[in-house]
């Protein structure tokens, strides 16, 4: 009987040293893809419900997972009886048995996204470096570019009309001249790091290139520069003097703009407009410089990215659509990179939800 004792109690360390040595590698196996797909799509679900309520014309809410805490429970089980020793009687042999189970009992955290804060970020206009951090991520920067700055200079960037002629020709040299290595942009040696300035440099350039600059720099109104081969720096901006002749002003668009231009570009139900619940107005611009199409179905579709109910319909990118879905991954990008709420934590209430 003591054998049989000792025994029970060496496979019953076994199977708990065993099962909690294994418990946590296979609950992050299990988990942590799981849970990041799920966030991931949900925010996916957030962000395309803002544009669409922005079309609709209502408030829009979001929350931000700030935590997951998966808590494991492990459980094991032996269990047995022994024939008594020297009996011979086998109606009191009992088997053997074993068990163990783990179950996970998940605590999700949210921060509703609020405050005077977020709403700062969502007008704010884009930075400079963040402009060009989409514009280095962009797949089609000739579109991005036009959503990206309102007027250089004197020359105002329509959102929704065919760029004029002369702004064409300056995005087409600004090309050029980037590709070929003689104009580069930069941070000025010594800049703040709170307030940022920056320069366009032309410098390594040769005497054939010497008429395309001067036709650039005609374009956007810089005056007074002399090309002949010499470095040309430009200070470039917006906060530089608006009135010079040797600076390049610029305007960007905010968050709340991209938003709204994406709201444009939401194919809205004919029932829905005929009965008036949404403004009948929306994209008029040539379909080459679309950023986005968010189209609408009755029945869920299939074939989509990313899809939300909304009023009786269903809204969604549809996966065949790259255009749209680098827009879309464009618009999540900068939003994460303006709305932080790790930032305004203190500020606002935390939602903590146990599930299980």
């Amino acid at each position: 009987m003591k054998w049989g004792l000792l025994m029970v109690m060496m496979l019953s360390a076994a199977v708990l040293t065993g099962g909690c040595a294994g418990v946590g590698p296979s609950s992050i196996s299990n988990g942590r893809m799981a849970y990041n797909e799920v966030i991931n799509y949900t925010e996916d679900q957030q962000l395309l419900n803002a544009i669409v309520r922005e079309r609709y014309g209502q408030t829009f809410g979001m929350l931000s997972v700030s935590s997951v805490a998966a808590n494991v429970k492990f459980r094991g089980s032996v269990g047995a009886q022994f024939r008594a020793w020297g009996s011979a009687d086998s109606t009191q042999m009992v088997p053997l048995s074993l068990g163990a189970a783990y179950e996970e009992n998940p605590t999700i955290s949210y921060v509703p996204l609020q405050g005077e804060a977020v709403l700062r970020s969502l007008v704010t206009p884009f930075s400079i470096e963040e402009a060009f951090l989409l514009l280095s991520s962009a797949k089609e920067r000739h579109i991005v570019t036009r959503l990206l700055y309102r007027r250089w200079n004197d020359l105002k960037v329509p959102i929704d009309a065919p760029l004029p002629p002369e702004i064409q020709r300056a995005f087409m040299l600004s090309s050029m001249f980037r590709e070929a290595g003689i104009g580069r942009f930069g941070r000025t040696p010594g800049s703040d790091e709170k307030r940022p300035t920056y320069v366009i440099i032309f410098s390594g350039y040769s005497e054939k290139d010497h008429d395309a600059i001067r036709e650039y720099l005609g374009l956007i109104g810089v005056e007074g520069q002399v090309v002949d081969g010499r470095k040309i720096v430009l200070p470039f901006g917006p906060s530089v003097d608006v009135d010079a002749e040797d600076t390049i002003y610029v305007e960007t668009c905010s968050v709340l703009d991209w938003l709204r231009l994406a709201a444009s570009m939401v194919e809205v139900p004919k029932p829905h407009l005929e009965a008036g619940i949404v403004d009948p107005g929306g994209w008029h611009g040539l379909p080459k410089f679309r950023l986005i199409t968010i189209r609408s179905s009755e029945e869920r579709p299939g074939n989509a990215v990313v899809s939300i109910p909304f009023r009786g319909w269903w809204f969604y990118i549809d996966e065949t659509d790259s255009r749209s879905k680098e827009s879309f991954r464009l618009i999540k990008f900068i939003f994460r990179l303006r709305i932080n709420p790790d930032g305004n934590q203190q500020q606002v209430p935390v939602l903590t939800i146990p599930v299980g």
